[in-house]
């Protein structure tokens, strides 16, 4: 039974992707110098009510300068909740431990972790398994969506073949800019994403085109329950150029 259904999965993907052949390939994954794949985890911070701007420019005065030199912190993707201004979620894509602890552990990090600390009223970090770091090589993003969902137990396997070939066709067809897969380590079956678009334009114009529509039909056999879906106020998000190599994910090889 259980072969069954892989073969039908494999069905189900040749058809979302059948115009990889000819789409641009203009699609990157991150990876190490190792050719591994990188650390990621999720930072959701909390300011006091009012004073998330305030903290955001505490981050571009101390840390963004810091971080275009640091050659182990490949991207940190993300931004402000519409509906929550007081919420920052960011996706952080790290060359390893070390190179995470080389970050917060920077004169730079610890000035703007002792400036927004008056304001900070929660940090939460969420430890997570990449299952697709794909994105163009290069671009801005103003456009970004974040969703946190259930994925079946019993069908992952297959879903994450399917939602891979997703993202790679999304990216190389330049739909999106991005799409970045997660699994939370401690709810594996908790799954996070983030999608970055150029514009509302693209982001409607990806919505509606025939790809992603037989993929949200098929998603609906292994999505059980959307838990967030957090539309992210207008950003500017330059793509990272660190870390990244052509080719498939390495989780996926």
């Amino acid at each position: 039974m259980y072969m069954k259904r892989i073969a039908k999965t494999l069905g189900l993907i040749m058809s979302s992707v059948g115009l990889l052949a000819t789409a641009s390939l203009k699609a990157e994954v991150f990876r190490t110098p190792k050719g591994e794949a990188p650390m990621v985890h999720w930072a959701i911070l909390e300011s006091t009510p009012g004073q998330m701007k305030q903290m955001q420019q505490f981050a571009v005065q101390h840390v963004a300068p810091e971080v275009k030199k640091e050659a182990g912190t490949y991207a940190l993707y993300g931004g402000v909740s519409e509906k929550e201004p007081d919420t920052l979620r960011l996706l952080e894509i790290y060359e390893d431990q070390r190179a995470y602890e080389l970050h917060v552990g920077s004169e730079a990090f610890q000035r703007y972790r002792q400036a927004r600390q008056p304001i900070l009223k929660s940090l939460t970090i969420v430890e997570v398994e990449p299952i697709a770091m794909q994105q163009c090589q290069d671009g801005v993003g103003t456009r970004l969506v974040i969703r946190r969902f259930e994925v079946d137990l019993e069908k992952i396997e297959e879903y994450r073949a399917l939602i891979r070939a997703q993202a790679r066709r999304a990216v190389r067809e330049n739909e999106a800019l991005g799409v970045f897969i997660t699994a939370e380590k401690d709810a594996p079956n908790v799954w996070r994403t983030l999608e970055i678009y150029k514009d509302e334009q693209a982001y409607q114009v990806a919505l509606a085109s025939k790809s992603a529509k037989i993929f949200r039909t098929q998603a609906q056999g292994f999505e059980k329950k959307e838990l967030e879906r957090i539309d992210i106020e207008k950003a500017y998000v330059p793509l990272s150029t660190k870390g990244k190599r052509s080719g498939d994910d390495v989780s996926a090889e």
